[in-house]
């Protein structure tokens, strides 16, 4: 038999969470910190954009970032294995005494070599005690059970990365459904383990085919289904500045390339757009 709790019993426990939702983490990237207003616990962000728009080493740099200030993040990567995404992170940490295509080999170098180690030490102090990659295809139910389970173990709310949402492996039950229906259900389990668990999901998305070019900033699109849109508290679309098509192929081929970052949804925020810089070369991203 169906029971209903009224807003009575309710009240209390809804008002403290309304007024303790305040941010578990600030970034280091100060304008796009102000533009989502910090991490959330419960927060389901996705950051779209075209390939190559470098998705992942965005989302890399915020773990980083958050792992350094001692918050556990789970970093689910579907599609670059972790030496790579550590690889990125070296660079960074580098202080542009290497590139990121320098680093092969770079051990054979005795006068590079010291600062190779130096950035090693460096991620090995701040920021690996709190990042853990895991880079097998899981469903949703399954990303959920590495949320409690890192909960259990931390005693903290971990923040979950998530690269990327159209690749999640569809639920068991669910194998036979069409590309739209497996990222909607997708959505729906993300949804769940933030509203269930209270932490930041940070999802990186696909666009649809035809937007690949255009430089396309709209919630339509956002690649396979609309539901992305209708369950996400935010949703960036990150791509290369330009006016136009070859304006925006010359920016790409540039080491430090422009680029913008577009709240097309902010749920309890404003829209709106920042500029940085991609440094290609050392996988960073810059203030303006």
């Amino acid at each position: 038999m169906l029971t209903l709790s009224f807003e009575t019993e309710l009240l209390d426990g809804h008002f403290n969470t309304a007024i303790n939702y305040t941010p578990l983490a600030h970034l280091a990237l100060l304008s796009l910190d102000r533009l989502i207003g910090g991490i959330r616990p419960g927060q389901l962000l996705f950051l779209s954009g075209s390939p190559g728009a470098s998705k992942t080493t965005l989302v890399n740099q915020i773990g980083d970032d958050l792992a350094a200030q001692g918050h556990p993040v789970l970093f689910f990567t579907f599609e670059v294995g972790a030496s790579q995404l550590v690889a990125k992170s070296l660079a960074r940490l580098s202080g542009d005494a290497f590139t990121l295509s320098d680093i092969p080999g770079l051990q054979n170098n005795s006068e590079r070599c010291g600062a190779l180690l130096s950035a090693l030490e460096k991620y090995r102090e701040a920021i690996a005690p709190n990042i853990c990659f895991l880079t097998q295809f899981f469903n949703t139910t399954e990303i959920g059970a590495y949320v409690a389970t890192c909960e259990s173990q931390t005693t903290q709310k971990p923040i979950v990365l998530l690269d990327y949402l159209q690749i999640i492996k569809a639920e068991e039950d669910a194998s036979f459904l069409d590309e739209r229906m497996a990222i909607k259900q997708a959505v729906l389990g993300l949804r769940r383990i933030a509203n269930l668990h209270g932490v930041p999901i940070i999802a990186v998305s696909s666009v649809n085919r035809q937007n690949y070019d255009t430089g396309a900033t709209s919630l339509s699109a956002l690649g396979g289904c609309s539901f992305i849109e209708y369950s996400a508290d935010i949703v960036l679309n990150l791509s290369v500045a330009g006016r136009n098509k070859e304006e925006r192929a010359t920016n790409l081929s540039l080491e430090k390339r422009p680029v913008t970052i577009t709240a097309l949804k902010n749920r309890f925020g404003q829209t709106g757009e920042i500029s940085l810089v991609f440094d290609a070369p050392h996988a960073r991203f810059e203030e303006e």
